[in-house]
């Protein structure tokens, strides 16, 4: 009987781990942006913080609403920006407003192959404050500008 190499029952382990974690986290969580739902950015305080789940959400098709108003920094500004960079180059839809080279608003869509939709909207309110919303559910983005009036 041949012995089983020990690094090898190590690596199929190790394997089996990352994906159990990665199949585990939300949708928020696979995303860069999920720094600014934790209160991660340098110099930025959480004004205000919104988490809806459940049968209230149905008539918009919906499923998870979870939205931060923001008070930052320039610091926090570029910090933001760079998140959103790297969430929008994985969207399977987007539509991006900026002004001087700063994202003044931001909808992003990523495509699910069980037919959810998870979307990012981030929107810029002043020099200082910024609102940024992810939503989870079947909505198009039709149905949601006409839900928030975009």
């Amino acid at each position: 009987m041949k012995r089983q190499n020990p690094y090898r029952s190590l690596a199929l382990l190790l394997v089996l781990c990352l994906a159990v974690t990665a199949h585990g986290q939300t949708g928020l969580e696979r995303l860069a942006v999920h720094d600014v739902f934790s209160g991660q950015l340098a110099d930025t305080r959480i004004l205000s913080e919104t988490h809806v789940t459940g049968d209230e959400l149905a008539k918009y098709h919906l499923s998870v609403f979870h939205s931060v108003q923001c008070n930052t920094s320039a610091k926090g500004f570029a910090q933001a920006e760079r998140l959103l960079t790297q969430d929008e180059q994985k969207a399977t839809e987007k539509e991006v407003q900026r002004a001087k080279r700063r994202t003044q608003f931001a909808l992003f869509r990523y495509a699910q192959k069980d037919g959810t939709n998870h979307y990012i909207i981030y929107q810029r309110r002043s020099q200082t404050d910024f609102v940024c919303v992810y939503l989870e559910g079947t909505a198009s983005i039709q149905q949601l500008k006409k839900t928030f009036n975009k």
